[in-house]
């Protein structure tokens, strides 16, 4: 079975990605565990983040517009200098990967509906830190709403090698007493639906295509064993890239085939 993934393997020249991981272990001294609701609950991440921007305006903006979760970020940063550095080259590497897919996988070598024709371009990065085999994150859809549908995301991989797991979503329609999904059956469905494990070493670039995050799901599963990086230690960091690729702002659940609100297209009109 094939998933809407693309892996880039030694994807950044060595000492590119050794320069790149040492600045973002600094920075992951300060970053925090998110904490959000989930049902009555408020509960905390299992491993620490931290969001970062191209600039101040769009700090300001991700602060008082986006909700993530139910609630405001308030730890924004603008990018880092080797952040910057290879924004280009997975840019250009997260380009050519969907249009290869769209050529190869897609019906007819078309873009799927809804999906934006315009290049995908890096405009902001979610950096976890996962700190020894024990941290994790259970399976979930990265929420990009405001991006708009078939959102697509370029994922760095620097550090400890992890696992990286997906399976497709399928309908439910039952769950435990009170109304509540089951964490026991949700496991019995990744078995069932046939969950799908990627191995994601050190300087690897993995792109999750624009079917991923409405139909698929996908988990940093716990390692009881790890092999140490000469550099991170037991650390795995993540950067995670979601594209700005023409929808300007979410609000209303309509799109033209081009994955835009009607208002959207007639706003850049003359």
């Amino acid at each position: 079975m094939h998933t809407p993934c693309s892996i880039i393997h030694n994807f950044l020249p060595s000492n590119v990605a050794e320069e790149l991981l040492s600045e973002l272990l600094g920075e992951a001294t300060t970053f925090e565990r998110q904490t959000f609701k989930m049902f009555d609950n408020v509960v905390q991440s299992p491993h620490s983040a931290c969001f970062y921007v191209e600039n101040l305006e769009e700090r300001e903006r991700q602060q008082t517009e986006y909700l993530y979760n139910g609630s405001f970020l308030t730890d924004i940063r603008q990018l880092t200098s080797q952040m910057r550095k290879v924004s280009g080259p997975i840019q250009k590497a997260v380009n050519d990967e969907v249009a290869r897919r769209i050529r190869e996988h897609y019906p007819g070598g078309k873009k799927l509906k809804y999906q934006s024709p315009n290049q995908w371009v890096p405009n902001a990065a979610f950096v976890n830190c996962y700190k020894g085999g024990s941290e994790s994150v259970g399976y979930h859809c990265d929420q990009l709403t405001y991006l708009g549908p078939r959102a697509i995301i370029g994922s760095l991989s620097l550090g400890v090698a992890r696992e990286f797991r997906v399976r497709k979503v399928v309908a439910r329609d039952d769950s435990d007493e009170g109304g509540k999904p089951s964490a026991r059956l949700d496991t019995e469905r990744a078995d069932a639906e046939g969950q799908i494990a990627i191995h994601l070493p050190h300087n690897s670039l993995l792109v999750m295509h624009a079917e991923m995050q409405e139909e698929w799901k996908h988990s940093i599963h716990p390692a009881p064993v790890i092999d140490p990086h000469p550099i991170a230690g037991n650390k795995r960091i993540n950067s995670l890239t979601p594209g700005k690729v023409g929808c300007t702002f979410f609000q209303w659940a309509e799109f033209d085939d081009d994955g835009e609100p009607p208002w959207a297209k007639a706003k850049r009109s003359p």
